[in-house]
């Protein structure tokens, strides 16, 4: 299995926040009775000295995404959470709930063959404005500009909606602009085309 970055912050003090790359192992008979751990899974953890840490468990470590945060950070606009009873969905913004103990966690969706932002309210031990896997700037603007491309569609086919027509072909043509300056970077720097398409993670 392919390593992957992350930071220790396990319970050897002096080794919190340094990175590590970090791989899975099967290591139940290492932990006994230690059923936490097992549960838990086991990682060994390599520097660029070589040393190495082995049993580590996942709560000891953070994942680190190509763009150099945590992996599960608080989510900004347009990440993917994870919000209970419903999947995976585009965060938009979150703000505070009718009691101490929830929030209302808001998220893109597409209803019928428009797009919107829908509400859900949550707990607040429940982690859903937390970012559940990385996207890459490439993939983030695919996605606004195919949201861009349904309203445009959506609001030709209605003369009334004509102001929201224009509005929405200068964002395509500002958004496809865009695409083409980050495939330009590319060709130019071939080394950023990893980072573009989300390789080595």
């Amino acid at each position: 299995m392919a390593g992957f970055p992350v930071r220790y912050r396990g319970s050897i003090a002096e080794l919190h926040g340094l990175t590590f790359t970090a791989t899975v192992h099967d290591c139940d008979d290492d932990h006994g009775q230690d059923i936490t751990a097992r549960d838990e899974g086991c990682h060994t953890l390599v520097d660029e000295t070589g040393r190495s840490l082995a049993h580590v468990r996942r709560s000891s470590i953070t994942p680190i995404a190509p763009d150099g945060h945590d992996l599960h950070r608080a989510a900004r606009d347009g990440d993917w959470i994870f919000l209970p009873n419903l999947g995976e969905v585009r965060f938009a913004y979150q703000e505070s709930g009718p009691t101490r103990r929830t929030r209302w966690i808001h998220y893109y969706a597409c209803s019928g063959r428009r797009w919107g932002i829908f509400a859900r309210l949550v707990s607040i031990y429940d982690a859903a404005a937390i970012r559940t896997r990385y996207t890459t700037p490439q993939e983030r603007l695919t996605w606004q500009l195919r949201m861009a491309l349904d309203e445009l569609a959506e609001t030709y086919a209605h003369p009334h909606l004509r102001q929201a027509f224009e509005e929405h072909a200068d964002l395509v043509e500002r958004l496809t602009q865009q695409q083409e300056l980050n495939a330009a970077a590319v060709t130019d720097a071939p080394e950023l085309a990893g980072i573009v398409a989300g390789q080595g993670w």
